[in-house]
């Protein structure tokens, strides 16, 4: 993949929502058809230091395709880095170096004999790095991933947030929860049953413990929750090679300590899933 960089100088903060009805979102999911320009990416990077913390990203856009679809996930890109940018989101160097500025800029100025020892402006310091990649492509999908790792000068630890999007090549549409709840349902509704037994298994399966029941003395959800109420993501969930994927983000169901738990749960043992699957081969 072609590598382009962007050099700054040194300077004297992301989960996706879908639009449209999930009704008729999940009538018509499968029954689009693609448009036939070749879906393309390249590389872009930048790296800027300044007294507000440093930025760096390494995002993989798109360079050619759908414009539905390459404009979807520019916004989307945007909506990852901030969801500030009032520019052209189809100008992905403009955007960066905006973010860029945004972040690595010290908002208060007079005040400016309070630093850290990196030099860095001790009121606000905040580094930000970001990755935004393709993680999966079919002839009618594509997947884009971003790993954010935010780090406040000062701070025990850093911090990652992981998000996912799956695309629809065919128009841009963004799939969210309706994927596999129809209505968009939560936990307290009797379609979501099925999914919160997977999850359950699944996180079960992540840790490597025979007895779900043993989940009590990891997670820091209430007990009752792991057996008969079992959370869902805050993340939305997004299609790989494996299946569905589901990402619990750091503290959302366990300590700091154990990352972020995921779960990977395969096209055919959800039912409207299986079109996926059918879709696709």
């Amino acid at each position: 993949m072609k590598k382009t960089f962007i050099p700054l100088l040194l300077l004297l903060a992301a989960f996706s929502c879908t639009s449209n009805d999930p009704k008729q979102a999940s009538a018509n999911i499968f029954s689009q058809s693609d448009n036939t320009t070749e879906f393309t990416t390249d590389s872009i990077s930048i790296k800027k230091e300044g007294l507000g913390g440093d930025f760096s990203a390494t995002i993989e856009m798109p360079t050619s395709g759908n414009p539905l679809l390459v404009n979807s996930i520019n916004e989307w890109i945007s909506e990852q880095l901030g969801n500030s940018y009032e520019g052209d989101v189809n100008d992905v160097k403009q955007m960066l170096q905006f973010y860029a500025k945004l972040y690595t800029t010290a908002k208060d100025t007079t005040r400016l004999d309070t630093m850290w020892s990196d030099g860095k402006y001790a009121e606000e310091a905040l580094d930000h790095d970001y990755r935004i990649e393709k993680i999966y492509e079919t002839p009618k999908l594509v997947t884009f991933s971003v790993n954010a790792y935010l780090y406040y000068h000062g701070a025990a630890h850093p911090g990652t947030i992981f998000n996912a999007q799956t695309f629809r090549k065919s128009d841009g549409r963004r799939f969210g929860w309706e994927i596999i709840c129809e209505d968009n349902s939560y936990a307290d509704d009797s379609t979501y049953v099925p999914l919160e037994s997977k999850l359950r298994a699944g996180i079960a399966k992540h840790f490597e413990v025979a007895n779900e029941d043993d989940l009590g003395d990891l997670l820091t959800i209430e007990k009752s929750d792991i057996s008969y109420n079992f959370p869902r993501p805050q993340t939305i969930p997004y299609l790989t090679k494996d299946g569905l994927n589901f990402v619990y983000q750091q503290y959302e169901i366990a300590s700091y300590a154990m990352g972020m738990p995921s779960v990977t749960i395969p096209c055919e043992e959800l039912p409207l899933l299986q079109a996926f699957k059918r879709e696709l081969k």
